[in-house]
């Protein structure tokens, strides 16, 4: 999950750090660990309209052919309660502590 600002090196460095954890399993969409499916989700961690605003970000990514609409934004997640019903692990990106509002990460 990248950081509150949704700055272009937050939202372009949490796609790579999916990318990069899904080709280092050896290009498999999914491992299995201990029989439990492990999945890398990139999640911008700001709502939909607000990367709808970051017109840096959407040129970049439009430029290499990110689909914007498949995204996942915090719109499309209820966040707390995934962390509080599912085997969860958030890796939070482009900072070190979740900010006020989301000290439920913590």
């Amino acid at each position: 999950m990248g950081n509150m600002s949704g700055d272009s090196d937050s939202i372009c460095g949490i796609l790579c750090l999916a990318y990069y954890h899904f080709m280092k399993q050896n290009g498999l969409t999914h491992i299995i660990v201990d029989h439990a499916t492990v999945y890398h989700i990139p999640l911008l961690n700001l709502s939909r309209s607000d990367l709808e605003s970051r017109f840096e970000s959407l040129y970049i990514l439009e430029t290499y052919g990110v689909d914007t609409k498949i995204l996942i934004t915090l719109d499309d997640v209820d966040l707390p309660r995934v962390i509080e019903h599912a085997n969860t692990s958030i890796v939070l990106y482009d900072h070190n502590v979740p900010n006020s509002k989301q000290i439920y990460l913590c």
